[in-house]
């Protein structure tokens, strides 16, 4: 079968095409002047291979709360990533065969629906930063072992899931 080391693939595409190069920036906090980690503005964070920002306006409701609001959103923009990223894995991988586009389109669903069961157990927390406003920034992300498991977890887990896909 021509998917069996699909994981591997995927992976040496996938890390081959996500690093963006960023020029020196200034980075400020939303909506003020107060100056801010570079990683508040997505600048790239040396052994993370995926990265998002996540915010949380500032709540009476206290840190805790406003950790786990952060954390939500972080983890919704990473899976959002992710989902990008593998489908664009996808289409390069089997750009050089000979699959119908509407089966590389249920490929890239299947993958899609189990990559955001595989993050949870990966993601983690590199930073987090409270603005002089109160609003609290975090650093959520994966390095490239936590990559490779989340790639490996969403393809095996899509195949288990929906074999008709990968047929």
């Amino acid at each position: 079968m021509i998917y069996r080391n699909s994981a591997a693939l995927f992976l040496v595409l996938f890390l081959a095409a996500i690093k963006p190069s960023f020029a020196a920036m200034d980075c400020t906090f939303f909506g003020s002047d107060e100056v801010a980690p570079g990683w508040v503005c997505d600048a790239p964070i040396d052994g993370l291979e995926v990265q998002v920002t996540g915010m949380s306006r500032a709540s009476d409701s206290g840190i805790g709360v406003m950790m786990e609001t952060a954390s939500q959103s972080a983890r919704e923009a990473l899976g959002f990533r992710l989902q990008i990223i593998s489908a664009q894995m996808l289409t390069q991988y089997f750009s050089g065969e000979s699959v119908d586009p509407a089966k590389l389109d249920r490929i890239n669903a299947a993958v899609a629906k189990q990559i955001s069961k595989a993050l949870p157990a990966e993601a983690r927390i590199y930073a987090a930063r409270q603005s002089k406003k109160g609003d609290l920034f975090i650093l959520l992300g994966l390095d490239a072992e936590g990559l490779q498991k989340v790639v490996q977890t969403a393809i095996r887990s899509s195949k288990a899931a929906d074999p008709a896909a990968w047929q």
